[in-house]
């Protein structure tokens, strides 16, 4: 292939009478497609070795992340929790504060375009 590449760079770089600008642009095509040819088998190579690669790094990889799993919740405070127990109480904590709902007692809430749907009735026997 690259003997081909080579023979083909040298005839369209010598200046000659008879390359023809058919032949010339020809010569030029050909080269092209050579190029094309061995790109994609470069690519090809260069892929194998990735996923080669890959997979001895996998095993790398998994170790890292499944070590870092024992650690995975910290509070506010920015202290790491090992414990699962103290995890959930961290994470319980952390959707407590998010949407824990702040008013005053004495808010008026302007709730005129809220439609009313349940009648006087329906909410005494709702809080029975």
């Amino acid at each position: 292939m690259r003997r081909k590449i080579n023979d083909l760079d040298r005839k369209i770089s010598k200046p000659s009478n008879v390359n023809t600008s058919r032949l010339l642009k020809l010569m030029r095509g050909n080269l092209g497609h050579l190029y094309d040819i061995q790109e994609k088998y470069w690519a090809q190579r260069a892929r194998i070795q990735l996923l080669r690669e890959g997979d001895r790094n996998t095993r790398y990889f998994h170790v890292r992340v499944t070590s870092r799993k024992k650690k995975i919740a910290s509070d506010s405070n920015g202290v790491w929790h090992e414990d699962s127990t103290e995890i959930c109480n961290v994470a319980w904590s952390y959707f407590d504060d998010l949407f824990k709902c702040f008013t005053e007692p004495n808010d008026v809430f302007d709730l005129h375009f809220v439609p009313c749907c349940i009648t006087d009735s329906m909410n005494r026997n709702l809080n029975k």
